[in-house]
C-alpha cells in the first residue's frame, strides 16, 4: 500500500494532498487555515495544512513508507525544504502536467480525451525531477523570490481588512517580493514559462502533444485588466465575468482589439501587450466604460478560446471528451461556450482548476506511476477537514436537525448557514460550507450582499436537486462537471422569473450545482423546500464574509451566527440558533 503526500509550495494557493493506495484521502488549502486569501499571501510554505494532515492521519513526514512529491514552480519554504530534503527524496512533477492530472484522472472519461491546460504560466526554473539538499541550496544561493517577514504581511492585511473598499490601500503590489539577481533568476526567461499545454488522455495515460512557451497568456491579461479596473488580479477575475453581462458591444473597442485576438495556427502563441496598452488609454473611472471593457474582454476570450479548442478538436477528431484545468477555466461563462459550441460530447473542468489543484494533481501523477490510480469519477469534493459538532455553546441553543423546519425558514427568507460533512476542495461551496437562501426572492442579491458585507457583481448561484436540472436549465450534457459548479447554462424561460435570486438577470444564465442524494443534509433540505414551494432549488453561496476565505471551522461558523451574518446554522445533525 502506497502513501503519497503532495506538498504544493508554489507561488500562490498552496496546500497539501494525500492519497493512500490509489484513494484520495485529503486536500487542504493553506488559505483556509491562515484565513488570508492565497493571492494575498504568496511564496509561503503550507505549514498549517501540513500540520493538520499529519495530525488527522497520525503520520510523520519521515515515515519510511511515505512518498513525498511536489508540483514544480518556484518553490517556497527553503528552511522546511532543507530539512525535509535532507532526509527524504522529493519527486517533482511539472506544473501543467499536475494540472492535467487534476482533471483527466477524475473525469471518468475512458475513451480518448483532449486535455487542455491554460493559465498565467508555470514560471518553472527547476529542470530536476528529484529535489535534493544540494539543489535546494543552489536555488536559494542563486536567488529566487523570497517573501517579506510575516509580520509585514499581517500589518498589510490588517490595514486592508479594516477598510477593504479603500482601493488605494489595497494593492498586492505594495507588498513586495524580493527577487535577488543570480543564475536562477536569469533563467526566469520568456522561453521557460509555459502558458498552455495540449495533451491526449488515453488508456490511463497522458500524452503531451503541444507545450507553448515564449508567449503571453489570456489568463495573464485577465489578471492585469482586473488590476487595471480597480479590483485585485488573481482574486477578482470573477467580478469581471459578472460585470461583462452588464456591458454592451462597443464598436470602437472592437476595431482596436480584434486584430489582437486572431488564433495563430502556426505556433499557437498569443501576444497581448497591444491589448493592455489600449485598455490603459480608456477612462476606467467611468463605470460604463468598465462594464464595456468587461463585456469585450469576455467576448474576445470566448471567441479566441473557442477557436483554440476547436482547432485542436480538428487535429484530434477522435476525441469526443474534453478535460480543462488551469486558472483560465475558472471562467464559467467561457466554459459554457466551450461546452455548447466546441463539438464535444462532454467536458469536465478540474473542480480546483487554479493552482489550488496542483497538490492533488502531483499526488495523482505518482499514484498513476505506481499503477494504483485509474481514471474514475470522484464521489464528491469533500476532501477538507471534517465537521465536529459541539454539545454546548454559550448563548447558543442546539436542537436536532429537522429538514422540514429548515425548509420553512428558507421559505420565509431566512439565511441558513450549512457547515456539514467536510470542507470542499476547490473554490466552490458545494453543500459542506454553504449559505442557503430563498431563490424566489427578487431582492436576494442585494439582501445577501448586505448580510455578508459583500458588494458582488457576480450573481449568486443555485443548487438544484439531482434529476431536476433539465427542468430549470438547458443542462443536457456535462452534468458531472455541474456537480462541482464549474460552468453556466441558460435558464429556461419559464423559470427566469421564478428564481430571480440565483440567475444572472442580465443574460438569463446560471451556474448550477447538481446535488446528489449523498450530499447531506443539503439534499434533504432541498427536498423539503421543493415539497413546500414546488421549487427544487435554493441559493448556494460560499460561507464567508467579504475579504475572507471560505470558513474552515465550526468556531468560525458560530462566530458568523453570533454576528448576525446568518439566522441559523445547520451541521450534520444539529441546528444552532441564538438563544432568545
Amino acid at each position: 500500500m502506497s502513501k503519497i503526500l503532495s506538498i504544493s509550495a508554489v507561488g500562490h494557493d498552496c496546500g497539501v494532498a494525500y492519497i493512500v493506495d490509489g484513494e484520495i484521502k485529503h486536500c487542504f488549502a493553506e488559505e483556509r487555515f491562515t484565513r488570508i486569501k492565497g493571492v494575498l499571501n504568496q511564496m509561503v510554505f503550507p505549514t498549517f495544512s501540513l500540520q493538520k494532515l499529519l495530525e488527522v492521519e497520525n503520520i510523520s513526514l519521515y515515515d519510511d513508507d511515505l512518498i513525498i512529491v511536489m508540483p514544480k514552480m518556484i518553490l517556497s519554504g527553503f528552511e522546511e525544504l532543507k530539512e525535509l530534503s535532507s532526509k527524504k527524496l522529493i519527486q517533482l512533477y511539472e506544473h501543467h502536467y499536475s494540472h492535467a492530472c487534476s482533471s483527466y484522472y477524475i473525469s471518468g472519461f475512458k475513451e480518448d480525451t483532449l486535455i487542455i491546460t491554460y493559465d498565467g504560466g508555470d514560471s518553472s526554473l527547476i529542470d530536476y525531477q528529484i529535489l535534493t539538499p544540494e539543489i535546494v541550496k543552489e536555488i536559494e544561493e542563486c536567488g529566487v523570490p523570497i517573501h517579506n517577514p510575516k509580520s509585514h504581511i499581517d500589518d498589510w492585511y490588517k490595514k486592508w481588512r479594516e477598510n477593504p473598499h479603500d482601493l488605494e490601500n489595497f494593492n498586492p503590489k505594495e507588498y513586495p517580493i524580493i527577487i535577488p539577481e543570480g543564475k536562477w533568476t536569469s533563467q526566469w526567461k520568456w522561453d521557460r514559462d509555459t502558458k498552455y499545454t495540449v495533451s491526449i488522455g488515453s488508456n490511463n495515460n497522458i500524452d503531451l502533444k503541444y507545450q507553448v512557451s515564449s508567449t503571453d497568456s489570456i489568463a495573464s491579461l485577465w489578471h492585469d485588466i482586473t488590476d487595471m479596473l480597480g479590483y485585485v488580479g488573481g482574486k477578482d477575475e470573477g467580478k469581471l465575468v459578472g460585470l461583462a453581462a452588464q456591458g454592451k458591444f462597443n464598436q470602437e473597442m472592437y476595431d482596436n482589439l480584434s486584430p489582437h485576438f486572431t488564433f495563430n495556427k502556426q505556433d499557437f502563441r498569443w501576444y497581448g501587450q497591444g491589448v493592455r496598452e489600449y485598455f490603459r488609454s480608456l477612462n476606467t473611472f467611468d463605470f460604463k466604460v468598465k462594464q464595456d471593457i468587461a463585456y469585450m474582454l469576455q467576448m474576445f476570450t470566448e471567441q479566441y478560446m473557442l477557436e483554440f479548442v476547436s482547432y485542436f478538436k480538428s487535429k484530434f477528431p477522435d476525441t469526443n471528451k474534453l478535460c480543462l484545468a488551469g486558472g483560465l477555466f475558472a471562467n464559467v461563462k467561457l466554459n459554457q461556450k466551450i461546452n455548447e459550441y466546441a463539438g464535444f460530447d462532454e467536458i469536465f473542468i478540474a473542480p480546483a482548476m487554479s493552482d489550488e489543484g496542483l497538490a492533488l494533481g502531483a499526488a495523482i501523477a505518482k499514484s498513476v506511476e505506481l499503477g494504483e490510480f485509474k481514471v474514475k469519477k470522484i464521489k464528491n469534493a469533500f476532501l477538507g477537514i471534517e465537521t465536529i459538532d459541539l454539545e454546548e455553546v454559550e448563548d447558543i441553543e442546539i436542537e436536532p436537525l429537522d429538514p422540514i423546519k429548515v425548509a420553512s425558514w428558507l421559505k420565509d427568507n431566512k439565511v441558513i448557514g450549512v457547515f456539514a460533512n467536510r470542507r470542499e476542495w476547490g473554490p466552490r461551496a458545494l453543500g459542506g460550507t454553504s449559505i442557503m437562501y430563498n431563490p424566489t426572492d427578487p431582492n436576494a442579491q442585494n439582501y445577501i450582499n448586505f448580510r455578508l458585507n459583500r458588494s458582488e457583481v457576480m450573481p449568486f448561484a443555485p443548487v438544484v436537486l439531482d434529476g431536476y436540472e433539465e427542468e430549470l436549465f438547458y443542462c443536457y450534457k456535462s452534468k458531472y462537471a455541474s456537480e462541482f459548479m464549474t460552468l453556466c447554462y441558460n435558464v429556461k424561460e419559464q423559470w427566469v422569473e421564478k428564481i430571480p435570486g440565483v440567475i444572472n438577470i442580465f443574460d438569463g444564465t446560471a451556474r448550477p450545482q447538481i446535488a446528489k442524494k449523498d450530499n447531506e443534509p443539503f439534499y434533504s433540505i432541498l427536498t423539503e423546500f421543493y415539497n413546500q414551494t414546488g421549487v427544487p432549488s435554493t441559493m448556494n453561496t460560499s460561507f464567508n464574509v467579504h475579504g475572507e476565505p471560505i470558513i474552515n471551522t465550526l468556531h468560525e461558523a458560530l462566530k458568523h451566527l453570533k454576528n448576525g451574518v446568518i439566522d441559523y446554522l445547520v451541521t450534520n445533525n444539529k441546528i444552532y440558533k441564538l438563544k432568545l
